[in-house]
């Protein structure tokens, strides 16, 4: 056998020191007797190294595991990582229960082929009263009847005052109802929820109050102040009523009455004065009404007040007046009244020739009052001319062109609005065809 040289063999022994992960020295670092022979016996014995025993791995190197890597917190198939075929081993996960709660963890299944959720031990989130989704399955409190509901308490009544809410072990639902018993009251209204209304009250018991008169005029009623009842004989403080009767049977008619200043009762019981577009006053048994703007008193009856002239009339609500002839003959249109008004009026072509379709709007306001004229052309949104004379008559001249043939016929919108007046009288309107000049172009 050939020796191999001795630098080749320490080379190889510290290449398997090197690959191995304990210390064959021991603690202390020193070779016992039993480890075999030192370098230097090995070389002074002429004792050949095996090849087998030099070139063999070292005993602690990582054997990779035939079939791959185990889910089991090693590295199996020595590639540095342990359990990475299994990545969600640690992932949150709903065990072996009947909830579905993520309350465990993936481990690894008993063999190390596969992984489980925790454990086959159940550990059930149970649902409670607690406005918590227990065991998250997306609704709260499930299974708790009544929660909500209206309910009555342990009291002497029959009234559902309270609700069913969760109890505080959250095991149950219980009544929030905690009032004492609800006693009836007399109030018109079923207080003890007993089905009856003011019971043991004797409303509607006729009764005479504590008044000086003599007469018995009242029943028994509830009392909102007390809850308790009182008599509505209320002879003595009553007033005395202007009806020609001895209300508070003292003997006398009317007698606190004064019809010459009162405008309920202004000449005599029951005439009212009234206004309801001013104000009045009863003077002298006579009604003296006061009219507010846009009003007066223009139908001889002082009692009824002032009657209103400025009525606002929506213009979409226009009365039609009629059709009159732009570029002919034909009769003028009058119309008269005594607050204001909306009209319209068909202008119409019925001459061929190239003669302007023409029409004239004269309004004459009656003594002591002012109404102004307003034309617009074709609707209550074209264009308008408005006459606001404070004397005299308002005028207003419409027209259109002449085009070829006889469809040149529009319609005008007449509006009579009301300045001022002081006075009562009625405004007269005419609306002349084929005249007047220059004015509004209704093109």
């Amino acid at each position: 056998m050939v020796r191999p040289p001795l630098p080749w063999i320490l080379v190889a022994l510290a290449a398997v020191a090197s690959a191995c992960t304990f210390d064959p020295s021991g603690p202390s670092g020193a070779i016992d007797a039993s480890d075999g022979p030192t370098a230097d016996a090995i070389d002074a014995t002429e004792v050949d190294a095996p090849v087998d025993a030099v070139d063999a791995p070292p005993i602690d190197a990582c054997v990779p595991r035939t079939g791959g890597e185990l889910c089991n917190g090693l590295d199996d198939d020595c590639d540095g990582t342990a359990d990475e075929d299994f990545p969600t081993v640690g992932d949150p996960c709903d065990g072996a229960d009947l909830d579905l709660c993520l309350d465990d963890v993936v481990r690894c299944a008993p063999g190390g082929a596969a992984t489980a959720c925790g454990d086959a031990t159940a550990d059930d989130d149970v649902e409670r009263c607690n406005t918590t989704d227990d065991d998250c399955d997306g609704m709260t409190d499930e299974g708790f009847t009544g929660l909500g509901a209206t309910c009555d308490g342990a009291d002497g009544d029959q009234c559902a005052e309270g609700m069913g809410a969760c109890s505080a072990d959250g095991l149950s639902v219980v009544c929030t109802d905690m009032t004492s018993t609800t006693a009836e009251v007399c109030n018109g209204a079923d207080d003890n929820c007993a089905g009856g209304v003011d019971e043991g009250f004797g409303v509607g018991t006729p009764c005479d109050g504590a008044d000086g008169d003599a007469c018995t005029e009242g029943v028994l009623e509830c009392d909102p102040g007390t809850g308790g009842t009182r008599c509505t004989d209320t002879s003595g403080t009553i007033a005395e009523l202007c009806n020609n009767l001895d209300d508070d049977c003292d003997t006398s008619v009317d007698e606190t009455f004064d019809l010459t200043t009162d405008v309920l009762h202004c000449g005599q019981c029951g005439r009212t004065c009234s206004n309801g577009f001013g104000t009045t006053t009863c003077a002298a048994s006579t009604c003296v009404p006061t009219c507010s703007a846009g009003a007066n008193d223009c139908d001889g009856n002082p009692v009824t007040g002032c009657e209103l002239r400025d009525t606002n009339p929506a213009c979409a609500a226009a009365t039609a007046l009629g059709t009159i002839s732009g570029d002919g003959s034909s009769t003028a249109l009058a119309a008269s009244g005594f607050g204001e008004a909306v009209y319209t009026v068909s202008v119409t072509e019925n001459v061929t020739g190239n003669n302007p379709i023409r029409a004239q709007v004269t309004l004459t306001s009656p003594p002591g009052a002012n109404f102004d004229l307003d034309v617009t052309c074709t609707s209550c949104g074209g264009a308008t001319m408005s006459s606001n004379n404070a004397t005299g008559d308002d005028v207003i001249a419409v027209r259109r062109s002449d085009t070829t043939g006889v469809g040149d016929t529009y319609t005008i919108v007449v509006t009579v609005r009301w300045t001022a007046a002081a006075a009562c009288g009625t405004w007269s309107l005419a609306v002349a065809g084929n005249t007047g000049s220059g004015g509004l172009t209704c093109n």
